[in-house]
């Protein structure tokens, strides 16, 4: 086949750079071939799969994680994000960065509350910020009485074990007791070449922006008294699965709006699906505001008209106020939030050949909603 003007043989190494999960690469015929010669990159093939081939999974059974040798993390180099232009560190000609996230996060809604994987990348793949990367690792943050005396007390006991060396996996965390200090996934932020002493800087927007939020501090689920320890684990540059995955979607412009759709989408829906959203007041520094309702229903419009096609042909027979509706109504779907067919009427006219009553047990989502309305 001819890629590009270049003929590329079946069992050749794919142009567009995939790997197995051992580092090897995938040969064209398993991968691009199948496509009719056509290389999957750029296209919509990189955005959806970054969440599915970079996801947290990737950090939950990364074992190389060496608690015993860096016992409170690794990252050494972190900054307030608003600091990171320093004048006693910023190299000469470097073009400063704080104005630029600034902008980014006076055009977008972005960060929001829980969504850091997609924080991370959402800001990445910016425009502008082709010297940041994402970084996915774990923050380490010091355990509260209530957990301490919840070990001490044996009731741990029971916890799945994550090592020899005495610590558990519970909650999506690793549990030391030892150090007093609790590891969670997280994702966070790198520029490149931005110190004239230590080359790159990490910082972590969403911590600096939530970690003073108004939080009830004495919840016994509220681990976060510390987000002190950082330990990486690969940044693209270094995610052999598929090298540079991020450079591969700024390729194409349309690949970057299509991502940063989905990181909105999954943002407001795991703000409001959390069953203890009610024990958080104003956690976004955005959310109530006329800025955040309405990326909802554009954002939530734009999902409904992608994964409904012909509710495009229908859009110039809808007022604002229906769209909008339907917007928040596919939100509540989303979030597990809808109680009663009061609650999904719009979706129900428009699209009546699909079933919205989650709260119903004969449907397939009726698990996942009494999980999040218990």
């Amino acid at each position: 086949m001819i890629v590009g003007g270049k003929k590329i043989g079946r069992n050749a190494d794919c142009p567009c750079g995939k790997t197995k999960d051992n580092g090897t690469p995938v040969k064209f015929k398993k991968c691009c071939g199948k496509l009719g010669g056509k290389p999957v990159i750029p296209n919509e093939w990189d955005y959806k799969k970054i969440w599915e081939i970079v996801g947290k999974k990737d950090i939950e059974k990364e074992r190389v994680f060496d608690l015993s040798r860096h016992p409170r993390g690794e990252v050494k180099i972190m900054s307030r994000w608003n600091m990171l232009d320093n004048p006693k560190w910023i190299p000469e000609g470097k073009e400063p960065i704080v104005p630029r996230i600034k902008k980014f996060m006076d055009e977008t809604i972005f960060p929001i509350w829980s969504n850091c994987f997609f924080n991370a990348h959402a800001l990445a793949l910016y425009e502008g910020f082709e010297d940041v990367e994402p970084v996915c690792g774990w923050y380490g943050n010091s355990i509260n009485d209530y957990w301490v005396n919840q070990y001490e007390s044996g009731n741990t006991d029971s916890w799945e074990d994550w090592d020899d060396e005495g610590r558990k996996w519970y909650l999506g965390k690793i549990w030391d007791f030892k150090t007093k200090i609790s590891w969670t996934r997280h994702s966070w932020n790198v520029v490149k070449n931005h110190s004239t002493k230590h080359g790159d800087v990490y910082f972590d927007l969403g911590a600096d922006l939530f970690k003073d939020s108004n939080i009830n501090r004495t919840s016994k689920y509220d681990t976060r008294t510390n987000w002190f320890y950082y330990h990486k684990i690969y940044t693209p540059d270094t995610y052999k699965k598929y090298l540079d995955y991020t450079g591969r979607v700024r390729k194409d412009k349309k690949s970057i709006d299509q991502f940063l759709l989905w990181a909105k989408t999954h943002g407001f829906t795991n703000f409001y699906n959390k069953k203890w959203d009610n024990s958080i007041k104003e956690f976004g520094i955005r959310e109530g505001t006329d800025k955040w309702n309405e990326e909802i229903k554009q954002t939530f419009w734009e999902v409904a008209k992608t994964d409904h096609p012909n509710l495009a042909q229908k859009e110039w027979t809808m007022g604002q106020e229906e769209k909008d509706q339907l917007a928040l109504e596919l939100l509540m779907i989303r979030s597990y939030k809808t109680q009663s067919s009061d609650d999904h009427k719009t979706l129900s006219k428009h699209l009546s050949g699909y079933r919205w009553d989650i709260y119903n047990p004969t449907h397939q989502a009726y698990p996942s909603w009494v999980q999040y309305n218990r």
